[in-house]
C-alpha cells in the first residue's frame, strides 16, 4: 500500500518569470501564506508602472472632458451652442470614461501580475518535491514544488480481484505500518 495525504498538488506561479530565489527545499513543512520561492519582479513593475501613467493620463482626460461637458450644458440649455457640438461634447466625455475606466483595469491587473512574482503557501503542508532552480525561466503555471497539504491523510491498497466480494465503501478496516508496528490506525473504505 502506499500513504499519502489527502491533498497533494503542484505549485507554481501564475506568471512567467526568471526565478530569482527559493526558500524552501523538499522535505521543508510550511505555513499558509508563508513565501515559498519568487520571480524577478523588474518587468511586472516596469508594467505596473506604466499601467499608473496610463491610469493617470486618463483620469487628466477625463477631467478636462468632464469641464468640457459642464461648459457645453450649460451653453446648450441657453441655445449658445449647436445639437451637434453638443452631441460630440457628449461622445467625448463618454469616450474618455471608458478610456479611464479601461487605465483602471488595466492597472489593477498589473498590480496583481507584480503580487503574483512572489509564490506562497495557500494550506499548511509540506514541500514533496522541488521542480525549479534559481535562475531558471518558468512559464507561468509551470511546476516548481510537488505540495501535500497538513492534515487528512490516505492509504492506496492493492487488492486480490479474489477478495474484493468482502470489502464495501464505509466499511472500517485497521491499518498497520511497518515503520510502526506496535500502532493500529483505524480507516473507513472510501472507494474501491
Amino acid at each position: 500500500g502506499d500513504v499519502h495525504a489527502r491533498y497533494e498538488m503542484p505549485l507554481s506561479f501564475r506568471v512567467g518569470g526568471q526565478l530569482s530565489a527559493r526558500y524552501v527545499n523538499a522535505g521543508d513543512v510550511v505555513k499558509k501564506g508563508q513565501a515559498l520561492a519568487q520571480l524577478d519582479a523588474t518587468d511586472a513593475d516596469n508594467q505596473r508602472a506604466a499601467a499608473k501613467a496610463a491610469l493617470d493620463a486618463a483620469e487628466h482626460r477625463l477631467l478636462f472632458a468632464t469641464q468640457q461637458q459642464d461648459r457645453d450644458d450649460a451653453q446648450f440649455k441657453q441655445n449658445l451652442i449647436s445639437q451637434l457640438q453638443w452631441q460630440q461634447t457628449q461622445d467625448n466625455y463618454a469616450s474618455a470614461l471608458a478610456a479611464r475606466d479601461q487605465a483602471k483595469q488595466q492597472y489593477e491587473l498589473a498590480q496583481n501580475q507584480s503580487r503574483y512574482t512572489t509564490l506562497a503557501a495557500d494550506h499548511d503542508g509540506t514541500i514533496t518535491n522541488r521542480q525549479a532552480d534559481v535562475g531558471q525561466v518558468l512559464a507561468a503555471g509551470q511546476t516548481v514544488f510537488g505540495f501535500a497539504w497538513s492534515g487528512e491523510r490516505e492509504i492506496d491498497l492493492d487488492i486480490p480481484e479474489s477478495r474484493i466480494d468482502g470489502i464495501s465503501v464505509g466499511q472500517q478496516a485497521s491499518v498497520t505500518l511497518p515503520a510502526l508496528p506496535n500502532r493500529i490506525f483505524a480507516a473507513h473504505v472510501r472507494e474501491i
